[in-house]
């Protein structure tokens, strides 16, 4: 069971860190930046990409079609980091305590809904 959770919660971490540079360009009048929508951004997009790649027949749905959606997730938060590099390290500087504070949220909320379902 940790096991399983940790990997769960490595998984969608990494998502949810290729997610920050898109969410911050569509959320960037919220507080925070779209932070907060990160990680179910990433696991949401990453998850359509192979949907419609393996509908259309582009990518298969299986391990490597997944690595692919993901490697697509990563390309497209490049994109959209260009030139913005400085300006979301700025912010996540000053707000790392908003940052800390979903990610608690996140694993107090995960961690108690894999106690429910354990039992």
């Amino acid at each position: 069971m940790i096991a399983s959770f940790l990997s769960w919660w490595l998984l969608s971490s990494l998502l949810g860190l290729l997610a920050v540079p898109l969410v911050s360009r569509v959320g960037e009048r919220l507080a925070d930046r779209g932070l907060g929508m990160a990680r179910a951004a990433g696991i949401l997009v990453a998850s359509f990409v192979l949907w419609i790649g393996a509908t259309f027949g582009f990518l298969r749905n299986d391990l490597g079609g997944a690595a692919a959606a993901v490697g697509l997730l990563g390309a497209a938060g490049l994109v959209a980091l260009r030139g913005r590099r400085a300006e979301l390290a700025g912010w996540l500087r000053r707000s790392w305590r908003t940052a800390v504070a979903m990610e608690a949220l996140f694993l107090v909320a995960v961690g108690g809904w894999t106690g429910v379902r354990a039992h």
